[in-house]
Formats: structure tokens, C-alpha cells, sequence
């Protein structure tokens, strides 16, 4: 179950159950509501775990792909500015483009929020 001060579970390795389960309800209301893009939030690692939370988050996105996939719904993995969210695993718009391609689904994208690149990206323009 998320709490308030979750941000995310997918890059979370001993909260893979959950995540399973998170993507089996999500899949669900997915279907009825016909969603087309789910946003996977990667959540915060433990300091010092950050490599098996990557290893962690791209095993999860790549099941969620395959999941999302049977209702044609895309996987959005989306960095998160470190101010607003210190610690998230995702911070870098260069890092998340790394991650889909290592995912190497056709369903998993790059969610590109405006207000998070101005905060991390030194040009906004060239980001975009």
C-alpha cells in the first residue's frame, strides 16, 4: 500500500509484490476507463542502493509493459525534479531517456513534464 510520503514504488526491490499488485489493479481501471498512458512512478531508493533500484525499475517497467500492452496502453516513465522530491531515483531528463531505452519496449515512453524539465534541465528549449 502507498503512503503519503511515497512517491513511487517501482525501483523499490522489496516492494515488488506491491508493485504487481499496484499494476493489476491499475490494469483494470485502465481497461474500463480505456486509459492509454500510465504514469510509473520510479519512487525513492535507499541511499547507496541507487544500482539495484535501477535494476529494480527497469524489470518492473518492462513487466508493466507487457501488462499495459494487452489493452494497447502505453508506460510513462517520467523524472521528477529533486527539489520538490529529494531522492527520487529519476532526476535527470538524460537519465530517464537511458532507462526507456534500456527498457526496450515499444509501450514504455518518456513522460515529459514542463514544470520538472524547467527545474532541472538548464535550457528548457534544448530539452524539449
Amino acid at each position: 500500500m502507498l503512503f503519503r510520503s511515497d512517491v513511487g514504488l517501482a525501483c523499490l526491490p522489496t516492494r515488488a509484490g506491491e508493485f504487481r499488485a499496484a499494476v493489476a489493479k491499475c490494469l483494470t481501471y485502465a481497461d474500463a476507463l480505456e486509459v492509454k498512458k500510465i504514469n510509473c512512478l520510479a519512487g525513492r531508493p535507499v541511499s547507496g542502493q541507487e544500482a539495484a533500484a535501477t535494476e529494480t525499475l527497469i524489470a518492473n517497467l518492462r513487466y508493466a509493459a507487457e501488462k499495459f500492452a494487452e489493452i494497447g496502453a502505453a508506460v510513462l516513465l517520467e523524472p521528477v525534479n529533486p527539489t520538490d522530491v529529494p531522492g527520487f531515483l529519476i532526476n535527470r531528463l538524460q537519465q530517464a531517456m537511458d532507462i526507456v531505452r534500456l527498457v526496450d519496449r515499444p509501450n514504455v515512453q518518456l513522460q515529459f513534464d514542463l514544470y520538472h524539465m524547467a527545474q532541472i534541465e538548464p535550457s528548457l528549449d534544448k530539452a524539449i
